[in-house]
């Protein structure tokens, strides 16, 4: 993955009264557990991955930022939510990387949509992260250059915000919008 390339490989093919934008909506939230030796404990954010004082606690890694965009693509392309593709019962899936899970996706589309010369084109990812703990500011950057590995001519937004004592502090949520550029014939396809 990782090059637009595979995304417009199918331009060619383009008839413009068969394109759609299509828009998906993803949300995922888990639990921080406080983690008392730092040194060994990574946590993961849009496959980018610091040092930090709490860990998610989740089935995979926990990466609500990932499960949240896997959620706005899958939703719309194949009306499925990332716990049909990826079920948390399913031990393959214990302490998984989410980018791994994400790679699957993409694979997916390639297999279900593109092979089909069917076009597909994803616009912008606006992602919004909720906690009162991690502050995303000062890795934003690094977040987002992860997310480009995966969506490299993709719009990707990135806010943090706090829950303003909503909910406890340990709780961690994500919500993604994904906007796309799709076939319409996609949907009879699938």
């Amino acid at each position: 993955m990782g090059k637009e390339s595979l995304y417009d490989i199918n331009s060619n093919f383009i008839n413009p009264n068969n394109l759609e934008y299509v828009t998906g909506f993803g949300f995922d939230i888990h639990k921080l557990k406080k983690v008392y030796f730092i040194k060994n404990n990574r946590l993961t954010l849009g496959g980018y991955t610091f040092f930090f004082n709490y860990k998610f606690i989740a089935h995979s890694d926990g990466d609500i930022i990932i499960h949240a965009i896997i959620d706005s693509i899958i939703s719309p392309l194949f009306n499925k939510d990332i716990g049909q593709l990826f079920p948390d019962n399913d031990r393959n899936y214990k302490n998984i990387d989410s980018k791994y899970l994400l790679k699957k996706v993409l694979e997916k589309i390639e297999n279900d949509i593109l092979n089909k010369n069917l076009y597909l084109k994803f616009i912008s990812f606006d992602i919004v992260f909720c906690n009162d703990i991690i502050k995303i500011s000062n890795i934003k950057n690094k977040i987002t250059e992860s997310l480009k590995y995966f969506f490299p001519s993709t719009n990707i937004s990135i806010k943090g915000k706090r829950s303003e004592g909503l909910f406890k502090k340990n709780y961690c949520l994500c919500f993604v919008n994904s906007l796309m550029l799709l076939d319409k014939r996609i949907f009879f396809n699938n």
